[in-house]
């Protein structure tokens, strides 16, 4: 997976994300945080922040990007690979739960 293409894609799902959530007036200001990679294994994961095309896997690879919107909430967006790199899915993470996710395929945020 191509990290220098990642970054901005995630970025633009945070932004598209936040938009959708909040409406866009009320959307003033995103910080994006740096970049995390890292290896997860599933059934050590809060059931609330498990995608459900992850519930048959497990351990995965993932990059994280966190916005914080207005200076106060945070979304994020992990991006989801399988131990070969093969992209799975993303899922958006608000307020500690799985508020958003699109897997492999797919074209829309569900």
């Amino acid at each position: 997976m191509d990290v220098t293409r990642i970054v901005p894609e995630i970025e633009l799902d945070i932004v598209y994300l936040a938009v959708s959530l909040l409406d866009m007036q009320n959307v003033q200001r995103i910080d994006f945080s740096g970049l995390d990679n890292v290896r997860l294994d599933i059934d050590e994961m809060e059931p609330t922040l498990v995608p459900s095309f992850l519930l048959s896997k497990q351990t995965v690879n993932c990059f994280m990007l966190a916005g914080t919107i207005n200076q106060k909430e945070e979304l994020s967006v992990i991006v989801y690979c399988d131990l070969a790199g093969n992209y799975i899915g993303k899922a958006a993470l608000y307020h500690g739960d799985v508020a958003f996710e699109k897997k492999v395929g797919e074209n829309t945020w569900q």
